[in-house]
């Protein structure tokens, strides 16, 4: 009875011995998911960043860690995380980029090349296809440069309007737009000229700081005079009561032009 009784105590024993292995391998392979999951999080955020502060995509994430002020992220590179950067795509409205970022599983035996073959949501490769998505049981990121198009184009226009603001308050109290550039020259109708060159401003977007004044009424900022993009914006008078700002974006649309980005102020009917 006495030997029956130890061998049904061991093993008891050897089974919680064995669940409780199984429950640290569990919490150890979940830390593991957390560990990865915060790593291609971190990295795609940076990606994103890289883009918004150079206007691309870094060609490799070797070459956005040792980006100035990126150092820090070379703790969150790993050897079974992936990257790659498409050529131009084409999607009938707009010419872009895009990016993948992943995070492989050790035990499926993809190469990285492998991996972006894959496509669960469309058909072809990550840099060439219409639409990708990742693999369902990976961590992915993805990121495309026609993703914030819109937007571009929504906030230059916001910043124009603001301008035109201006434009309308000098009209109000003289009951014409302005019509002179810096001389004192009168502009000629449907002319284009530069808003820093009303206010004689020479320099660059990047080092302009300050407000100038047009006319000695139109207060003109910096991102008056330059875009988003930091490009000039051009002043065009067509007449004493109508004008219209443009500038030139960086954004090509599909047939290969570059978007022009306008705003009108027209009082003709006043």
């Amino acid at each position: 009875m006495l030997p029956m009784l130890v061998a049904a105590l061991g093993f008891w024993l050897m089974a919680i011995f064995d669940g409780s292995a199984g429950t640290y391998r569990t919490v150890g392979q979940t830390y593991r998911d957390m560990v990865k999951e915060n790593q291609v999080q971190e990295m795609a955020s940076a990606v994103a960043e890289f883009h918004r502060e150079t206007g691309a995509y870094p060609a490799d994430l070797n070459a956005l860690v040792t980006t100035a002020g990126k150092e820090h992220l070379r703790s969150s590179m790993d050897a079974w995380q992936g990257y790659a950067r498409s050529g131009t795509l084409n999607d009938g409205v707009w010419r872009y980029t895009r990016t993948a970022l992943f995070m492989r599983n050790p035990t499926d035996g993809l190469s990285s090349t492998d991996y972006l073959a894959i496509n669960t949501c469309g058909t072809g490769a990550a840099t060439t296809a219409s639409s990708w998505c990742g693999q369902m049981s990976s961590k992915w990121y993805r990121e495309e440069s026609r993703q914030d198009f819109n937007r571009q184009i929504s906030q230059q226009r916001a910043r124009m309007s603001m301008l035109l603001q201006k434009l309308a308050s000098h009209y109000n109290a003289v009951q014409a737009l302005p019509d002179r550039n810096f001389s004192g020259g009168a502009l000629g109708a449907s002319s284009i000229t530069r808003v820093s060159a009303l206010v004689n401003y020479l320099g660059a977007a990047n080092n302009c700081t300050g407000t100038f004044v047009y006319m000695n009424s139109v207060p003109i900022e910096c991102q008056d005079m330059f875009d988003i993009w930091g490009g000039p914006i051009g002043y065009q008078f067509v007449s004493n009561k109508r004008v219209i700002l443009v500038s030139e974006s960086p954004l090509v649309n599909a047939g290969g032009q570059a978007v022009r980005v306008a705003a009108e102020l027209d009082l003709t009917g006043l």
